[in-house]
């Protein structure tokens, strides 16, 4: 009867084909379990908060279906010898397939076990456990863990896991030394950045990645950048979006820029404020009109109900001023971070890359070498 629970658990509550011998079952007695269970309509999964009592709830959730169903249908069946025998070899098949299943199982490894039976019910407890930990693969699942359970079968894990123990890439393409930065950092990220825009294998050379903190809890994206001064970096976005608000909330940000055809990284820390107006809307100015469009219309990081409705509003927006000239708008302008550090790495061979930090520190750059 065990294996008849274990089938119809995989089976019909966590819909999970992790066997491949095991979806090929078509025995009547699961399909009557099949077929009760979406009768039952048991809403399980309102106790998946607490493991003991959810398995509790599954087992006599099958209990009350297999005593309902399944022994009334051996019953009915006990005269007719042909069908007994039938049923017998399909038991026999569920049986010989559960083997394979067995070795799948989690056991339980405490030494409080004193019968077989016990065994059997915490084993299959466990496999419901992991079954919908692997299926929902959420943190509040993972936290049920007991140490008296053991992970799934090895050479069952690596289905599910995507191990990159190989990936790796050699870096050999270039150097980089202390003297190569000179007095100011920033003309030497000018030098790596024109050597990004030159070079063929990328194709947004200002593209960099920006980091806040929103709820205590990083953030990232990709904006692009748009000037590097002399001390900081600028680029433009709306004041709503989620970016916009946690940079008001904590100014503290970070922006690295990665380019793999050069094996290089550069990674800036500081402190970011919005732009003054007359900047903002200089640079607005120079947009095309359709980006300008669509930067009234795009009430960014809000949720919309559909795509269609978003491009309705910036249609409209088009129609109705067609021989008009957009103004920025308020919610919309440019940020500057003014840098506080800047990190240099070079890709180099036996992962023994170069890294120079860089910090602003009394008016002036302090300039000094990382080990990798």
């Amino acid at each position: 009867m065990n294996n008849q629970k274990a089938l119809f658990l995989k089976n019909n509550i966590l819909g999970l084909n992790l066997h491949n011998q095991l979806s090929k079952v078509s025995d009547p007695i699961i399909k009557s379990l099949n077929k009760a269970f979406k009768k039952k309509n048991i809403q399980i999964l309102n106790k998946i908060s607490n493991q003991k009592e959810f398995s509790k709830e599954v087992l006599k959730l099958i209990d009350s279906i297999i005593d309902e169903h399944v022994n009334n249908d051996e019953d009915s069946n006990q005269d007719n010898d042909a069908n007994d025998a039938e049923q017998e070899s399909q038991k026999q098949e569920i049986n010989n397939q559960t083997e394979e299943y067995q070795s799948f199982e989690i056991t339980d490894t405490s030494e409080s076990q004193s019968t077989e039976n016990t065994e059997n019910d915490d084993s299959l407890i466990s496999c419901c456990y992991r079954w919908l930990q692997i299926s929902l693969n959420t943190q509040y699942i993972r936290s049920w863990r007991r140490r008296s359970y053991r992970p799934l079968h090895s050479s069952f894990i690596n289905k599910l896991t995507m191990k990159l123990f190989n990936y790796r890439k050699f870096y050999k393409k270039d150097t980089l030394s202390i003297n190569d930065i000179g007095n100011n950092p920033l003309e030497f990220f000018k030098i790596w950045f024109k050597d990004a825009e030159n070079s063929d294998g990328i194709i947004e050379s200002n593209a960099m990645t920006l980091s806040t903190i929103e709820d205590n809890t990083p953030s990232s994206r990709v904006v692009l950048l748009k000037e590097i001064k002399d001390r900081s970096l600028v680029f433009f976005t709306n004041y709503d979006s989620n970016k916009g608000r946690a940079i008001l909330d904590n100014p503290n940000v970070c922006a690295s820029f990665y380019w793999p055809p050069l094996e290089r990284q550069v990674i800036f820390k500081g402190i970011a404020k919005k732009t003054d107006k007359d900047y903002s809307n200089s640079y607005f100015s120079t947009r095309p009109y359709k980006s300008q469009a669509a930067a009234i219309a795009s009430k960014q990081s809000e949720v919309i109900d559909s795509y269609e409705d978003l491009l309705n509003r910036y249609d409209k927006l088009i129609d109705e001023n067609k021989d008009s000239i957009f103004k920025r708008p308020k919610n919309w302008g440019g940020i500057e971070i003014v840098i506080k550090e800047i990190e240099f790495w070079q890709g180099r061979e036996n992962r023994l890359h170069n890294r120079v930090i860089c910090r602003f520190v009394s008016d002036k750059w302090d300039i000094q070498l990382l080990s990798p």
